[in-house]
Parts: C-alpha cells; sequence; structure tokens
C-alpha cells in the first residue's frame, strides 16, 4: 500500500509514460467517452505486406490503454 501522497506504477506503464522514478507524475481522474468509430491507416506501407497483420493490430490495440485523439500512432 502506498504512502498518502505516493502511487506505484508497474514498470511498463511508467516507461509507457516516459516517467522516471523519481519523478512527480500529475495524477488526474477523467471521464472517457466511449467510442463508436475508428478509422485505421497503416503508418508504414511494409505493414500491409504482413502476412499476419491483422494479429499484429490487434495484438497492438490490446497493449494500449486507449485512444486518445486523431493522430495518434500506435507502436
Amino acid at each position: 500500500m502506498a504512502e498518502e501522497g505516493s502511487i506505484y506504477l508497474p514498470q511498463w506503464m511508467m516507461e509507457k509514460l516516459k516517467l522516471k522514478e523519481e519523478g512527480l507524475p500529475l495524477v488526474k481522474s477523467v471521464d472517457l467517452v466511449k467510442g463508436t468509430y475508428i478509422k485505421l491507416q497503416p503508418h508504414a506501407t511494409r505493414f500491409l505486406g504482413l502476412s499476419n497483420s491483422k494479429s499484429v493490430l490487434v495484438s497492438t490495440l490490446r497493449n494500449s490503454t486507449c485512444l486518445r485523439t486523431v493522430g495518434d500512432i500506435l507502436f
């Protein structure tokens, strides 16, 4: 259990948020609107050449906490 004013995050989340161990992140709770539509476009043409492009996309989306806005790039 974290002390008041402290948070513990898993390493993968710290890396995703680009946080350092002794950093002071601002934590804010927000309500997200559930999306109803998404249009995806490959960032590079080599993605289209993958024999398993659908499974790569599904795996990448599973590792994302949410889709934020127009122009986001998924890795």
